[in-house]
């Protein structure tokens, strides 16, 4: 599951592409400094107050949205995959996770507001944010007041654990995000390494990504080219279209999240039908395995199935 900014629209949230308001009034100092200035680590050292402020406007519209049912018919599909799954999103707003998306099974290629880091930094690490930034008022509707967020170890300034877009921002710790990398890198790995690779149909869920930012794709592509039986559904309202060796393996849906998400959980339980089946699979030594699976799975999905079941390998 590949999601961009387009996921959240239906929460309330903005697209990158209309980053002038998220969920309520837009951040006051906007309309002086646009979104791909502003989204800079260097306000952090020249104007910490500045940078705070747009921040912590930010943080409260991700944590006042609740995200939409669309993550949970996600989640539901995901349940079924009897390979597991995972979800790689440039999103920082946490919205996978408060939906209940497993913490082990994501990637935030663009960090989270969830977590801090130095502003320097001191060291790698990272830590949880707060529910709540307090912040004293300030004359100045594009600046905060009073005290400021600090590292918890060198005492210095702090800041959102986040991959800042207006700079190459040198300064982001990558530390969480290279170990949810190389837990996904090691998930990948195991089902490039099957006997039936090849046969194996791994399906790419992309949801609300364009090109604007365009690292969601680009990992699209890369997923595509390594597993020759992936599939492709891509769901953008815009930016639908798919290039010539995508078109053969995949298809496009120019709706909001949602709307598609709803569309194909309701197509998808009509061709599912509503019985299973028990399944008896007995190998050459007469051993027999036992596994409940809708009547239309094929076979490889039976036998994947009952290796998660069993904690086996075929």
């Amino acid at each position: 599951v590949c999601t961009g900014s387009g996921m959240g629209v239906d929460s309330g949230l903005s697209t990158v592409k209309g980053l002038a308001s998220m969920n309520g009034p837009s951040w006051p100092g906007l309309s002086q400094t646009p979104y791909e200035e502003i989204c800079s680590s260097r306000w952090f050292e020249e104007e910490p107050e500045r940078a705070w402020s747009f921040w912590d406007h930010s943080a409260k519209s991700f944590s006042s949205a609740a995200p939409h049912p669309g993550y949970d018919l996600v989640q539901k599909w995901a349940q079924e995959a009897p390979l597991g799954h995972y979800c790689f999103t440039s999103n920082f707003d946490g919205h996978w996770l408060r939906a209940g998306w497993p913490e082990d099974q994501v990637v935030e290629v663009f960090g989270s507001l969830s977590h801090m880091q130095c502003s320097r930094p001191c060291m790698s690490a990272t830590w949880p944010a707060p529910d709540k930034f307090r912040f004293a008022s300030s004359e100045r509707q594009d600046r905060v007041g009073g005290r400021l967020p600090k590292c918890q170890w060198c005492g210095r300034g702090a800041r959102p654990n986040v991959k800042m877009f207006g700079s190459n921002d040198a300064q982001f710790s990558k530390h969480r995000l290279l170990a949810q990398i190389s837990r996904y890198d090691n998930w990948l790995r195991e089902i490039e390494g099957r006997d039936q690779n090849g046969l194996l149909r791994l399906v790419c869920l992309e949801v609300g990504s364009g090109r604007t930012v365009p690292t969601v794709r680009q990992h699209i592509e890369m997923l595509m080219a390594r597993f020759p039986g992936a599939r492709l559904i891509r769901i953008n309202p815009d930016e639908f279209d798919l290039n010539e060796e995508e078109t053969k393996r995949g298809v496009s849906i120019p709706l909001s999240a949602l709307q598609a998400l709803q569309g194909i959980d309701k197509r998808w339980q009509i061709q599912k039908g509503p019985s299973s089946c028990r399944f008896l699979i007995k190998d050459r030594n007469n051993n027999f395995g036992e596994v409940i699976a809708p009547q239309v799975a094929c076979v490889f999905h039976v036998l994947n199935l009952l290796e998660r079941q069993e904690d086996i390998k075929l």
